[in-house]
């Protein structure tokens, strides 16, 4: 396989693990594994798109520098990626779950908030 060519599988796989990040993403009642998955899934696509970004540059860069700079602000984009998925995902329920005596899984017997009660139905 050339490598323009993995790299535009890259960028869509990236693309399809972004998507289902995002709609398997925990909400504030969510246990603490769904929680851990679904950020670790999202820490794996991260390198993933990241190289189908370097094959597009490489395939640009002929043109002019451009391409180069759009690769170093995208390769910007997934460390700060990296960074929130590993804070919110791996980092903050054990560190909240510790400090709340109840565990990783302190999320799911938390009190719920006045916005969560507004959204039930039958009670307004």
């Amino acid at each position: 396989m050339r490598r323009d060519e993995l790299g535009g599988w890259c960028m869509i796989a990236g693309a399809v693990l972004g998507l289902i990040t995002m709609g398997f993403h925990p909400h504030s009642a969510a246990a603490g594994t769904r929680n851990a998955v679904v950020h670790s899934i999202a820490l794996f696509a991260v390198p993933v798109a990241l190289y189908g970004g370097w094959a597009l540059s490489r395939r640009l860069s002929t043109t002019g520098p451009i391409g180069e700079l759009a690769l170093v602000f995208y390769g910007l984009a997934a460390v700060a990626t990296v960074m929130a998925s590993t804070a919110a995902g791996l980092v903050a329920p054990d560190l909240l779950g510790s400090t709340t005596g109840l565990g990783s899984d302190y999320q799911s017997r938390r009190q719920p908030t006045a916005l969560q009660l507004r959204r039930q139905p039958g009670l307004r």
